[in-house]
């Protein structure tokens, strides 16, 4: 694995770049925590933990972290007004054999 990565665990979360906006959710992985948690394909990722990521690379650092550790993920969802925050857990779910090393 990657340096320094032993010992972290993501969201289950496939996302590409909105420029100017955030991050789209390309997928989510079934099961993972964040398909538990209630993220959706189409999402707009605009904050996580209140702070904006500034790039896709900073978006992964946010999202890694200590297994069973929550992360808030603040998102636009189309057709609704207004950052919905959802609390997701890492690790959890059908990730909780193995730490990722994929995009969240």
């Amino acid at each position: 694995g990657a340096p320094g990565a032993e010992g972290l665990y993501g969201v289950g979360l496939g996302v590409s770049v909105a420029e100017g906006r955030g991050f789209w959710i390309n997928s989510v992985k079934p099961g993972g925590p964040a398909d538990l948690a209630g993220l959706r394909k189409g999402d707009l990722i605009v904050t996580i933990d209140n702070k904006r990521p500034g790039s896709l690379g900073w978006l992964r650092k946010m999202l890694l972290g200590a297994k069973g550790s929550r992360v808030d993920v603040g998102i636009l969802r189309p057709n609704s007004t207004g950052l919905t925050s959802v609390s997701v857990f890492r690790g959890g779910g059908s990730m909780a054999a193995a730490p990722v090393l994929s995009v969240g």
